[in-house]
């Protein structure tokens, strides 16, 4: 898999343990337990955790996916809304945007899980880690800020 060489996934923890848990992607695997497989794997292949930390972190990411909507099933409403405007002679602007702020509401749900996931993981790493984890995201925040 990734060796220490591809830091840049350590950033997007957050985003793994919210968005690509509810959000089955064509290549990653569908079910929720395979998901959260995949998912710690990537975590502790990026992190080198511990087994015990493995079990943790799995623990983790199904809780996680317990409490987060569907993330697909909102970004599929926003898209076909987007889609079926665009079919017709004019974009109801008015409709569009009641259509998007509910899938923004909906997803808006995940916030707390995702940040109590992430809290969580967080809290079961080893100070190395966390250093490992800082550092990557200080280069990525460059990257991003610049």
């Amino acid at each position: 898999m990734f060796g220490r060489k591809s830091r840049w996934f350590i950033p997007v923890i957050p985003v793994v343990l919210g968005g690509m848990m509810a959000v089955g992607c064509h290549h990653r695997p569908s079910t929720p337990e395979e998901r959260a497989d995949w998912i710690t794997d990537k975590i502790s292949d990026e992190l080198d955790l511990t087994k015990d930390q493995e079990v943790k972190v799995k623990a983790i990411v199904l809780n996680v996916q317990s409490q987060v909507p569907d993330l697909k099933k909102a970004r599929m409403d926003a898209w076909s809304e987007l889609y079926s405007q665009v079919q017709a002679d004019k974009v109801d602007a008015a409709r569009l945007t009641e259509n998007l702020n509910a899938r923004r509401d909906e997803m808006s749900k995940a916030i707390p899980a995702i940040s109590q996931g992430f809290a969580d993981l967080y809290a079961i790493l080893t100070p190395e880690q966390r250093a490992d984890l800082k550092k990557s995201m200080e280069k990525i925040n460059r990257r991003l800020t610049d």
